[in-house]
């Protein structure tokens, strides 16, 4: 859902296997798809999609700061 909110759409597949299957898609950057949106958001973007759950933001607060410096 907050990707959804990123991207401006929801995932082509919203339910059922199809989600599995979507995740093998590489995400769109928000600077594709909202053009002026901030640099530094795609790599915060990049970060929280992670396949690999361990690369992903730890805590909330962590996530919240990269938002932030993302400005």
């Amino acid at each position: 859902m907050p990707y959804a909110k990123v991207e401006g759409q929801p995932k082509e597949s919203e339910s059922g296997p199809d989600v599995w299957l979507d995740y093998d898609t590489p995400p769109k950057l928000p600077s594709e798809c909202q053009p002026g949106s901030p640099v530094g958001l795609d790599a915060v973007t990049l970060k929280a999609t992670e396949a690999d759950i361990e690369a992903r933001y730890q805590t909330p607060a962590e996530f919240r700061s990269a938002l932030e410096a993302a400005k």
